[in-house]
């Protein structure tokens, strides 16, 4: 069974909801040197059974597939396949049923994708992938911005201007626009697949609604009042959205591409016979109209996964944008022409007059541009003042506890069952305290937990304090993490290193270290109101202290219960039961690594 087949083609899976493919596998010793991963893409809910274990499973398969849930991102899983054996790798699929699968790119929508690969290449792949799309966005990005820019000016000029339903329709033109590349940009970033079909679904009827307003546009501009093929477009517009959920991908390509280049056919005709009317500057409206229906139409034939069909993509729908503005730019230096015409037969009449309505017109624009100045500085300033603020909360609090302190003005405390605490702290302290000036042994104490920090930003974990000395940090929230505990051993593991390191660079200047990691539960929120600060209490920290207390200069000092979750990863040396302050006898365990 082709599992990467198009889901709109997989007949048999659309039917039965569910599905299987199986994989069997066998390696070379010599492969389990590097550990093995693979990436996973696909539309379809799905449960990976690796030897009838399950490692990973994307999103929900429900009997009925309208029920069934499923995610739009690559992940990659880790494979841990067992040399010389046969290895089944089985794929169960599920139909997400009660949407329009369509294509934001007319490619083929594949159902399951598995890309067998080293796990550091796995990696490397999807940073690839992700680096692609944040270029996109950025691009993205500043074209919706300029529409917006354009959708407010001509919406005030809507307000101001003679001709305010010109500016009325060219404003909802480029708001829906920005709003239609919005939706495209993010909705594939959403990691569920029935937001972004539905996402992708919109778009198309937001082209035509888009389209449908730039004749409109047109038609107010040139003052064209038969608008029969106008009524026949929205009738055509209205069957091709209807259609659009039963047929998918057809109508998709009638609705973003086949319908738009109609509707630019309408408004050129209304654009020459403008010109034939000699209409004032109409050239300009024909030829961006003209460029953007040579470009929409040239996009349908090329691959769209290029970087031309891009290009020729985003200057599809910007080459009527340009030509607008260069006609408002015209009929504004027009009018700005006439008005000095104007000015110079009243200067004739009275100079005075006019010298004193001049005066007082320069007044009232310097004004309003010092105003302006003024306003755009105080929002500048309060927009820095609110990011320092922000940043400075997120800095002493989990990102996600911040959110909440700002949203509901408070946060309530948590349990988290499985979590992972890492105490360390300096051995010889007090000695080199007595051999460095006070700056010296703060800027030591500084590098060395700026450097524990970075540790632990690197593996997920959430530094809580430090006391004095002690450094204090749990893995496993405010996020619930299946790997607390493998992650908070690297982490110890790489502080170890660092301090060795350190150690062997500076001699007696610097610090041993002392690490003590025990896993268990936790309750964690903020204490107090002044200098408030997100810290943990329980037993568990308590014995992830007594860990430490125990341990020696440069060791890991590990508990029981730690040491059952993660023993299979590394290795680890029994210390036997040592007495332990207030615990009575704990067993404990020297980390070695992996």
């Amino acid at each position: 069974m082709d599992l990467s087949i198009d889901i709109t083609q997989f007949e048999k899976l659309k039917k039965s909801g569910t599905g299987w493919g199986r994989l069997h596998l066998k390696i070379d010793s010599s492969a389990t040197s590097w550990p093995m991963a693979a990436n996973i893409l696909g539309m379809a809910a799905s449960e990976i059974y690796v030897n009838g274990k399950l490692v990973k499973q994307n999103g929900f398969i429900a009997k009925n597939s309208n029920e069934t849930s499923a995610t739009n991102t690559t992940e990659i899983i880790a494979l841990n396949l067992k040399p010389g054996v046969d290895n089944v790798i089985a794929v169960k699929l599920g139909y997400v049923g009660g949407i329009p699968y369509l294509s934001p790119n007319f490619t083929p929508l594949p159902t399951f994708t598995f890309t067998l690969n080293s796990y550091q290449n796995a990696i490397i792949s999807q940073r690839s992938e992700n680096s692609s799309a944040k270029n996109s966005l950025i691009t993205i990005a500043i074209i919706i911005g300029v529409f917006l820019i354009l959708a407010t000016e001509h919406m005030i000029n809507a307000s101001l201007a003679q001709y305010k339903l010109v500016y009325f329709y060219y404003a909802l033109f480029c708001v829906l626009f920005a709003i239609s590349l919005l939706i495209w940009a993010f909705s594939p970033t959403m990691d569920n697949i029935r937001i972004f079909m539905w996402g992708v679904f919109s778009v198309s009827i937001l082209f035509i609604i888009i389209y449908l307003f730039l004749i409109l546009t047109v038609y107010a501009l040139f003052d064209f009042q038969n608008r029969m093929i106008f009524y026949s477009l929205c009738i055509v517009g209205l069957g091709g959205i209807i259609s659009e959920y039963y047929s998918e991908i057809a109508a998709y390509i009638f609705c973003s591409n086949i319908f738009p280049i109609l509707c630019l056919i309408e408004s050129a005709r209304i654009a020459i016979w403008a010109v034939k009317h000699k209409k004032k500057d109409a050239t300009l409206i024909l030829t961006g109209i003209s460029l953007c229906m040579v470009f929409n139409t040239w996009s349908v034939f090329l691959d769209q996964g290029t970087t031309l069909a891009v290009v020729v993509f985003n200057l599809s729908f910007l080459s009527f944008p340009i030509g607008m503005s260069f006609y408002l730019a015209f009929q504004m230096a027009q009018n700005n022409r006439t008005l000095k015409s104007t000015l110079i037969e009243v200067e004739s009449l009275s100079a005075q007059t006019i010298a004193q309505e001049q005066e007082k017109q320069h007044i009232l624009t310097n004004q309003k541009a010092m105003l302006e100045a003024e306003v755009m500085e105080r929002t500048r300033e309060l927009n820095q003042s609110l990011e320092r603020s922000d940043s400075l909360l997120k800095n002493i609090l989990p990102a996600d506890i911040a959110e909440e302190l700002k949203t509901s003005g408070g946060s309530e405390a948590r349990l988290f069952d499985e979590v992972t605490v890492l105490f360390t702290d300096f051995v010889n302290f007090t000695t080199i305290s007595e051999w460095l000036s006070p700056k010296e042994l703060v800027n030591e104490l500084h590098y060395c937990f700026k450097a524990f920090d970075e540790i632990m930003s690197r593996y997920g974990i959430e530094k809580i304090k430090t006391i004095g000395d002690a450094y204090l940090a749990v893995a496993g929230l405010p996020n619930p993490d299946s790997k607390h505990a493998s992650n908070a051993i690297n982490a110890a593991i790489e502080v170890a290193a660092f301090i060795s390191k350190r150690k062997q660079q500076l001699g007696d200047k610097t610090f041993d270290v002392r690490i003590g990691v025990h896993s268990g539960s936790v309750v964690a929120g903020i204490v107090g109101v002044k200098k408030f600060a997100y810290d943990i209490w329980g037993d568990t920290v308590n014995t992830a202290a007594r860990m430490e207390q125990n341990s020696e200069p440069g060791k890991i000092n590990v508990s029981e219960k730690t040491y059952a979750l993660v023993k299979d990863t590394f290795s680890f040396t029994y210390r036997g039961e040592i007495a332990a302050k207030n615990k009575g006898n704990l067993k404990m365990y020297f980390a070695n690594g992996i």
